[in-house]
């Protein structure tokens, strides 16, 4: 059984004028897919083609199933559908609810997105330990997890500093090493290096390689940054790259609802 299991994945985005569907765009269309245990992916695809929707579907931040209904303006609305199903390492995220999804996702899964999204009131080491803190794990443990977490992304040296004080690519490391407090087995990464000068961005994406190797942590990453996957001789740099098509788009203005 494959670490994680996507099957028949869909999401379509609608625009309702009345009665009448004026627009229709599928991002997902029946996506299956199997990610192995310590596996380092980078999904690659143009923008809105569903790349950070699969992403957060994966880690539990999304819905599968879901049929959501919005009112824009008047009469007209937008829907959201979807459909399928996704477990890790048989855990059905897609289905799952309340404090058992919640605690799952908790211990076992790990975040990293383009914001480093820190809490500037908090220094580095609280930063890091705050998922710990959460789930109610004493503060002196809490402090000492972070402390080795803060010396595995090299920056042990400022755990006593607030957020402002460093600079960008310190910041994410920071959100990694956040991220992994929890020792979770999955760490999605929605452009990491996206936000950062291009000087930086290759030692965020070989931090995570570090990390995918030493731990055997699976890794899926969300890339526009091409150039980072391949080596000066042209070797791939991660196991697989998975590329999403471009998300399809229709005219739908004399369709009935």
């Amino acid at each position: 059984m494959a670490f994680i299991e996507i099957r028949d994945v869909h999401r379509t985005y609608r625009t309702v004028d009345g009665s009448r569907i004026a627009s229709e765009e599928t991002v997902l269309n029946g996506l299956s897919l199997d990610v192995a245990r310590g596996e380092l992916m980078a999904i690659v695809g143009p923008n809105g083609c569903g790349k950070s929707t699969l992403l957060n579907m994966i880690g539990g931040l999304d819905t599968v199933e879901k049929r959501v209904t919005v009112r824009v303006n008047g009469s007209d609305e937008a829907t959201v559908e979807g459909s399928g199903s996704i477990t890790i390492d048989g855990f059905p995220i897609s289905s799952a609810k309340g404090d058992e999804r919640a605690d799952f996702i908790n211990r076992n899964v790990g975040f990293v997105f383009q914001s480093h999204h820190l809490i500037a009131e908090l220094d580095v080491l609280d930063n890091v330990a705050l998922p710990m803190m959460i789930r109610r794990v004493s503060r002196r443990k809490a402090h000492a997890a972070a402390d080795e977490m803060l010396r595995r992304v090299e920056l042990e040296k400022h755990a006593k500093k607030r957020p402002a004080l460093l600079s960008g690519g310190q910041k994410q490391r920071v959100a990694i090493a956040r991220a992994l407090i929890n020792r979770p087995r999955l760490l999605l990464a929605d452009e990491p290096t996206g936000s950062l000068d291009p000087a930086l961005k290759g030692s965020i994406f070989e931090l995570l390689r570090k990390l995918n190797r030493e731990d055997q942590l699976t890794v899926i990453l969300v890339t526009h940054d091409l150039d980072l996957l391949n080596d000066a001789e042209g070797r791939s740099k991660v196991d697989r790259v998975f590329q999403l098509a471009e998300a399809k788009k229709q005219k739908l203005a004399t369709t009935e609802v």
